[in-house]
């Protein structure tokens, strides 16, 4: 979506004007604005292989049902292991960033020799483009490799032609390609982000319960004093404190499990212990002992730990759904720039404010990237 704009936007200047009525201020800023939506993409880019290999080793380290299962190697998953998803992004990048050079060369009115050289730099990075690796990373490998091959020969004979308008012109079909490659990124980002936060949140939700079950072992035999519910008249400060700080323990931690949508209700394992009205424990009701408390206090304050750990998993989730909405807010943004670039083309340069919205969209962008790395 991005790229498919510019290069329209571009595409047509070149063909109608040839980009001569482009102020140099605002193809200065368009560079930039590129720029900054590559680095961004690259960032993302990266952080989404980090999360890729997390949720590959926590799906690794799942009990298998044969707990005797012999390892294995397999030397071509080593192989394909440099020709993933993410280096055929970055490749595709470089790709649209050559492509973009060579454009701008035309709209800035450089010399031949100038938009020559740009054009080299396109056509070396398709030839360097991993076409066999498409298939590697789930798409079909022949549509790009019947697109890239006759750009390539074109482009080689435009060159040879010294004609490099042609060649940056033929390459257009071919960018919209790799446009295609790019525009569906942000889904599978999610998704392996939001597997991988639903693994965290299992594992901790797990270890919580297991833990759980050691404290309502501990705990449920002993008496626990529910402070709201006294008889009237009864004083809560003369009724056992440990008893008391059992029960205040017991729904901290279902509230510390509700938060993460685990399903823990304490209360109902370890009840409150009924006080008569002379407020004392019924006959056979044992309070926790201060060591008895010290266990139990050890437990809960391991138990709420696992489920901070669940929250934040979630907490980063939803800070990365905020990176990839102001990412494509950049994205979009980038396509009101490129508008504003026509729009000077064809009707001559006019007061510019695209570029300050734009700027505003990068900063957003980055400043999520920063609250998400943050969490």
């Amino acid at each position: 979506m991005l790229v498919r704009s510019m290069m329209t936007v571009l595409f047509l200047v070149s063909l109608a004007t040839g980009c001569t009525s482009i102020p140099k201020g605002e193809l200065d800023k368009h560079r930039e604005s590129f720029d900054s939506a590559r680095g961004m993409s690259e960032q993302v880019l990266l952080e989404y292989r980090q999360l890729y290999e997390l949720n590959e080793s926590l799906r690794a380290a799942v009990p298998s049902d044969d707990p005797f299962a012999w390892p294995v190697f397999d030397s071509a998953a080593v192989s394909q292991a440099d020709a993933d998803a993410v280096t055929v992004r970055m490749e595709a990048w470089a790709v649209i960033a050559r492509y973009n050079d060579a454009l701008l060369a035309i709209a800035e009115g450089r010399s031949n020799a100038e938009i020559g050289n740009a054009v080299d730099g396109l056509l070396g990075a398709l030839q360097s483009f991993p076409v066999e690796a498409i298939a590697d990373v789930g798409l079909e490998a022949a549509p790009y490799a019947s697109a890239i091959k006759p750009v390539i020969r074109i482009i080689e004979q435009e060159i040879a032609a010294r004609n490099f308008r042609a060649a940056v012109i033929a390459a257009a079909p071919l960018i919209d390609r790799f446009t295609l490659l790019l525009a569906a990124d942000t889904d599978d980002f999610w998704e392996i982000h939001s597997e991988l936060s639903r693994l965290q949140v299992d594992r901790a939700n797990k270890r919580a319960t297991d833990l759980t079950v050691r404290f309502i072992a501990l705990a449920k035999p002993l008496a626990s004093i529910d402070e709201r519910n006294l008889p009237p008249g009864v004083d809560p400060d003369s009724l056992d404190p440990n008893a008391r700080r059992l029960y205040r323990i017991v729904e901290g931690l279902d509230a510390s499990a509700a938060r993460v949508g685990a399903n823990a209700t304490l209360v109902n394992a370890i009840p409150a212990t009924p006080v008569t009205a002379a407020g004392a424990l019924p006959a056979g009701a044992t309070p926790p002992t201060d060591q008895q408390m010290e266990q139990l206090r050890m437990l809960s304050e391991q138990i709420a730990g696992e489920y901070a750990d669940a929250e934040s998993h979630r907490e980063k989730l939803i800070a990365y759904r905020d990176l990839l909405t102001r990412y494509l807010g950049l994205v979009n943004g980038m396509k009101v720039n490129f508008a504003r670039l026509q729009s000077a083309a064809t009707s001559g340069p006019s007061p510019d404010t695209t570029i300050d919205n734009l700027t505003v969209l990068v900063t957003a962008a980055r400043t999520a990237y920063t609250t998400y790395k943050a969490q």
